[in-house]
């Protein structure tokens, strides 16, 4: 460890320390965030964010200081790490789960980079239609016949989706899953993707059994509504 990061570890323990003991200290926060935004170290930079998560839930000045660091984060994995800490602290938070939302648009990670991101939208994005959009294109980008390697990877995580949608969605969101979820119900489905094809059914029988009969059946013999995912 150089003197420079031994220095930074200290102030960076100190001010843990110190919110831990006092989480409405508005100078020591000022410190810790300042610290977060001038080190180079990454994990620094992580623990930091740990700590703030850990004593600042629905502290406005944690909030709006960490909202301020998510827009120049240049860090994918901090700037994945504020915004789900963001969100945990402020639960709902736009900025924190347009950023998630964001980084699974533009992600070309290993097929469990993001099963964090999908996880927490699921606690956080409850009655968040665009959350509810996004978790069901995350089926269509398991379905790649071009890479059957990548594409078996994918589909085995697809459980994180399908618990995550049936978390996030709510009663007037049930047609559109439905809807978008209903094609991967097929009997070609069942023997190819069967992982896709268990996801699928896991979440469109949880909005069965919270749905009317006749809603249901409009669902189920309707277009879907969310355009395929194109990534």
């Amino acid at each position: 460890m150089t003197s420079q990061h031994e220095h930074e570890w200290i102030r960076q323990q100190a001010a843990a320390s110190l919110l831990r003991i006092d989480p409405t200290n508005v100078g020591c926060l000022d410190l810790i965030v300042n610290l977060l935004k001038t080190t180079e170290s990454w994990r620094t930079q992580a623990k930091i964010v740990d700590s703030i998560e850990q004593t600042s839930f629905g502290n406005l000045i944690a909030i709006n200081r960490l909202e301020d660091f998510l827009e120049n984060c240049s860090n994918n994995y901090v700037k994945k790490k504020t915004a789900i800490s963001l969100a945990k602290i402020n639960p709902g938070n736009a900025k924190a789960i347009s950023t998630l939302l964001q980084i699974l648009r533009d992600s070309n990670n290993s097929p469990r980079a993001n099963d964090d991101i999908v996880w927490s939208l699921g606690e956080i994005g409850e009655n968040n239609l665009e959350v509810v959009r996004m978790l069901i294109q995350l089926f269509e980008r398991k379905h790649d016949s071009e890479n059957g390697l990548v594409n078996h990877l994918h589909e085995r995580n697809l459980s994180f989706e399908s618990r995550s949608l049936c978390k996030a969605a709510t009663q007037s969101m049930y047609r559109t899953v439905v809807e978008n979820l209903k094609r991967y119900l097929s009997d070609e489905n069942f023997k190819n993707h069967f992982e896709q094809f268990k996801a699928a059914y896991e979440s469109v029988w949880h909005c069965a059994e919270n749905m009317n009969y006749q809603d249901f059946c409009r669902a189920w013999n309707s277009s879907p509504r969310v355009e395929p995912s194109k990534n």
